[in-house]
């Protein structure tokens, strides 16, 4: 497990090098913070993107809040709007 958490902790450093936003906030719940940041920047912002694949992260899906889904397996990515949350999990994403 230890390895598995370097692993990422490695990758996500390699995301900020790259230039994109990263957040750490102890003694909160990742999905919460992932939703308040999705609320808040997605007011302002044009194109926020959350990887995810969970109900908790489609739920803050928008017009300006997108949800990339990796590929897992067989499983190819995708990147899924308000329609697409909406044709996999039945509700608008608002409505979860």
């Amino acid at each position: 497990m230890v390895l598995r958490i370097e692993i990422i902790l490695k990758f996500i450093k390699r995301i900020a090098e790259e230039g994109y936003a990263v957040a750490r906030c102890r003694g909160f719940e990742a999905d919460d913070v992932i939703a308040t940041l999705a609320a808040t920047y997605g007011v302002w912002c044009l194109d926020v993107r959350i990887v995810g694949s969970d109900k908790d992260t489609a739920q803050c899906v928008n017009e300006n809040v997108w949800m990339f889904v990796p590929a897992v397996g067989a499983r190819p990515a995708e990147v899924r709007g308000p329609e697409e949350v909406r044709a996999k999990f039945g509700v608008a994403p608002a409505d979860m």
